[in-house]
């Protein structure tokens, strides 16, 4: 019962879900386990390939997708499978504040899923993200806070985005001194994610760690994030990806703005503009469009 791995419509997302849970709980509970042994296996997986693969087709029609998922989010937790459950609340909000453009809706939805399964770090991501989608970084700080204090130790790669996420919105508010932190601990915590799927993110953090610090004047610290930014590069491969093209570029890019404020010059770029720098510009391209619980990411 591999079909959720590899579903292209919502509909047909629906059908699995409602065979599913035609289905006796011990057979249920017997492909499910089948289910988890796959490799790299996530509920979100399972959930997002068919609004993505809608999405791209422009055939999605938000409405009905976003109450597909709230159905099949009460029989995922029916069965006892909460993080697919999340998963598809998360699914639905999206389809209401990118899709259908209603944030205040994808909000209720989320707070209906808090009311059902509880507080998660899932819920609170989400929630900050559509805040992160209004430009409210100060209203999506504090629950990027919370959706990293309570993500369990192995999510690796769940908690690098959401440092990185943080720490933007730290150095929207001018928050420098966390920004800093955060993009550094993201920096460390993809290091130790899978090496040939967080390097173009572990590189990108460090810039971006190197872009706080010098906002924060602390230009000694920064020279050397940058440093070991720039001996990673060689083995970040940028015809291998746009998002490896696009750190080797970024990298650069810091450089010049870093010395500009170093050596207080003003710097221009080929288009004669003035070198700037915007928050987190390191990070901001290095994201896997494999992740979908980002959605709102593939828009930047």
């Amino acid at each position: 019962m591999c079909a959720p791995l590899s579903t292209q419509e919502v509909a047909a997302l629906t059908y699995v879900f409602d065979r599913l849970d035609s289905l006796d709980q011990d057979t249920r509970s017997a492909i499910f386990a089948a289910v988890d042994e796959v490799p790299g296996k996530s509920s979100s997986v399972m959930v997002n390939p068919a609004w993505l693969a809608e999405a791209e087709r422009d055939s999605l029609v938000w409405n009905d997708a976003a109450s597909r998922f709230g159905r099949m989010a009460d029989q995922a937790r029916g069965w006892g499978r909460r993080e697919l459950a999340l998963s598809c609340h998360t699914a639905g909000a999206v389809m209401a504040d990118e899709y259908g453009k209603e944030p205040e809706t994808a909000l209720a939805m989320l707070d209906e899923a808090v009311s059902r399964l509880g507080p998660d770090p899932i819920l609170a991501r989400a929630h900050a993200k559509i805040l992160w989608r209004k430009k409210d970084h100060a209203g999506a700080l504090p629950l990027l806070e919370q959706a990293i204090a309570g993500l369990p130790a192995d999510g690796v790669i769940e908690k690098v985005f959401m440092l990185r996420e943080a720490a933007i919105c730290a150095g929207e508010v001018g928050d420098w001194t966390r920004a800093q932190a955060w993009f550094w601990q993201g920096h460390i915590a993809a290091d130790a994610g899978p090496p040939g799927l967080m390097q173009a993110m572990s590189i990108g953090m460090a810039a971006d760690a190197a872009v706080a610090n010098t906002h924060l004047g602390c230009y000694r610290d920064a020279l050397i994030q940058l440093v070991g930014s720039v001996e990673k590069l060689p083995d970040l491969d940028p015809d291998v990806s746009l998002n490896n093209a696009y750190v080797h570029r970024v990298v650069r890019h810091t450089i010049l703005w870093v010395q500009s404020k170093i050596l207080g010059e003003i710097k221009t770029i080929a288009s004669g503009e003035r070198v700037e720098m915007l928050t987190g510009p390191a990070a901001t391209r290095s994201r896997r469009r494999q992740l979908p619980l980002c959605p709102w990411d593939r828009s930047k």
